[in-house]
């Protein structure tokens, strides 16, 4: 970029060849472009990585508030607070849940599911202590058992939660290519009709003709153009 030229001994001058608009220390070769396109991508995939994990983890927080509010209002349904507490948690719970992808929402499920079960088997503990004073309250043996039964769904619930959420998201993907082939299919026959359309009319604007007849096309010879030449390509492959 510079030139120092040693003219004359009484005069020197000194040249500088650059590019109008670059800027000092930055790398404009291909090469360096493609390794900052690679390594933005991969910074932003991080990025956007993390914030799934963030919304997993406040899903999961907001989803053992809402197993402690929920185990206060089954103890004491009469409390017109605790139930409004139990409604606000769980609205908040299911609203940072739909934020999550489905492949989070297993996992979320699960920890869920599982710390509500260890709370069940707690107080169930809490009801097997009074029993020993009291064994023959059928009260309490209810509600016991209640909370066993309770725990042991959770339980079950939160160990298929992950196998339930990847059936889900193989459900989602195949719905969702299926639909990505009919658009492309409509796209691809509307975009074929259009340009044979086009193409008849400038052939009959300009009287093009072939052998003496007028050239008109359908899309039925473009379908079949199309084929014969996925044909030729797939039988280049073979020729070396």
């Amino acid at each position: 970029m510079w030139q120092y030229n040693y003219t004359n001994y009484n005069y020197d001058e000194l040249y500088h060849y650059g590019v109008q608009g670059m800027r000092w220390g930055h790398r404009n070769s291909i090469k360096a472009a493609m390794a900052k396109r690679k390594n933005d991508k991969i910074d932003k995939s991080f990025i956007k990585w993390k914030e799934n994990v963030n919304k997993r983890d406040n899903a999961i927080n907001l989803g053992k508030e809402l197993n402690k509010t929920k185990i206060a209002y089954e103890n004491n349904r009469s409390s017109d607070e605790l139930k409004k507490q139990y409604h606000e948690a769980n609205k908040n719970f299911k609203k940072a849940y739909r934020q999550n992808t489905t492949f989070y929402k297993g996992a979320i499920r699960q920890q869920v599911g599982q710390d509500l079960s260890r709370k069940y088997l707690s107080e169930s503990k809490k009801v097997k202590k009074q029993l020993s004073s009291d064994p023959t309250n059928k009260d309490l043996q209810k509600k016991y058992g209640d909370l066993l039964n309770k725990h042991d769904i959770e339980r079950a619930k939160a160990r298929k939660a992950i196998s339930v959420g990847e059936k889900r998201m193989r459900a989602k993907s195949s719905v969702k290519r299926a639909m990505t082939i009919a658009v492309t299919s409509v796209a691809t026959s509307a975009a074929i009709a259009g340009g044979v359309y086009a193409a008849n009319k400038y052939f009959t604007k300009h009287n093009t003709t072939l052998n003496g007849k007028p050239i008109r096309i359908n899309s039925e010879q473009i379908r079949k153009a199309s084929e014969l030449g996925k044909k030729i390509f797939s039988f280049g492959k073979y020729v070396y």
